[in-house]
């Protein structure tokens, strides 16, 4: 028998089509709500991927950066630290400088008060040989006053011998006058040599005063100048010990610094690669929820849950229709 489908239309009214679209609407809903909620799991799972990798790869990042920050603190402190040292250096370099120069002076200083003391020294000679010059004219003004009174003496000897081998009465006024005028002469002779004698000798002992005063001012000049030297080598040891102990002072002081910076530094990475870790597991711990949350979505058990509902609501809709048409 031939299937008549136009009859077969014809048997229906249209509450039956009615129901048989709300029926397919039904089934149409149920497969929907299945591939919604399967739809869903998926893009949440896809999106659970998508955040472990972005928070991975910040996770990465972010130890790279603290890597970077690392390496350049530790650059930045070594050099603050390399730079102390070659202060050192440098004011170990300038106090030995000072203390060349110093020692430098000391010798031309020790130079030169030896020139002056031996330049003293000649003088003190020529003191003591201006000094014997002085007595030597002394002594020879004596031996030569001696002579001018024995000359004298002579003299006046020779002339009483004569005018009394010729009869003259030495007693009287005229001879007496005569020998008188003898010793005078004498006498004048005498003074002469004395005060040449005199003259010469003072000579060399001015000569000598000069030349102890020369030595004296030669020896003060030489004494002088070492203490001078001794002085400024002085100050320059001070110097060069202070410029030394203020330099070292001042890199302990720096190295001390930088080596603080570097644990602070060092700290706050590390509390960087803490709060790092912190966001990789929440992210982490995130993913996992919206996988456990995925997982926990049943694609059949919407599908169920929708094709109950419309069952449901399609009995109701049938037992309505029947119930008009009983």
């Amino acid at each position: 028998m031939d299937f008549d489908i136009g009859s077969w239309f014809d048997s229906f009214s249209f509450e039956d089509l009615g129901q048989a679209a709300q029926v397919a609407g039904v089934a149409t809903s149920a497969i929907g709500a299945y591939y919604s909620t399967s739809g869903q799991a998926s893009a949440i799972n896809a999106q659970a991927g998508l955040d472990d990798i972005q928070a991975r790869s910040n996770y990465s990042a972010s130890l790279a950066q603290i890597g970077l920050e690392s390496i350049n603190a530790q650059l930045g402190f070594a050099q603050i630290k390399h730079d102390a040292d070659l202060s050192v250096i440098r004011s170990e370099s300038d106090a030995a400088t000072l203390r060349a120069q110093a020692g430098i002076g000391m010798a031309r200083a020790g130079a030169s008060a030896a020139n002056a003391y031996a330049g003293a020294a000649i003088d003190d000679n020529e003191a003591h040989l201006a000094e014997l010059h002085a007595q030597s004219s002394l002594l020879h003004g004596q031996w030569d006053e001696q002579a001018v009174r024995m000359k004298t003496a002579q003299t006046k000897s020779k002339r009483r011998a004569s005018m009394a081998a010729r009869g003259i009465e030495l007693g009287s006024g005229t001879t007496a006058a005569v020998l008188t005028s003898d010793e005078v002469v004498g006498e004048q002779s005498v003074t002469q040599v004395r005060e040449k004698a005199l003259q010469a000798a003072l000579g060399y002992r001015m000569a000598a005063e000069n030349a102890g005063i020369s030595a004296g001012a030669k020896r003060a000049s030489a004494g002088a100048t070492l203490m001078i030297a001794g002085m400024e080598q002085q100050l320059s040891e001070v110097r060069a010990t202070s410029l030394t102990e203020s330099a070292i002072a001042e890199a302990d002081f720096k190295k001390a610094m930088a080596d603080a910076g570097m644990l602070n530094t060092e700290a706050a990475l590390e509390l960087k690669k803490v709060l790092a870790e912190s966001g990789l597991s929440m992210s982490e711990a995130a993913s996992d929820s919206k996988r456990t949350a995925a997982d926990n979505m049943s694609p059949w058990l919407s599908a169920g849950t929708s094709l109950l509902g419309g069952v449901s609501k399609v009995a109701d809709s049938w037992y309505r229709l029947n119930k008009t048409r009983g």
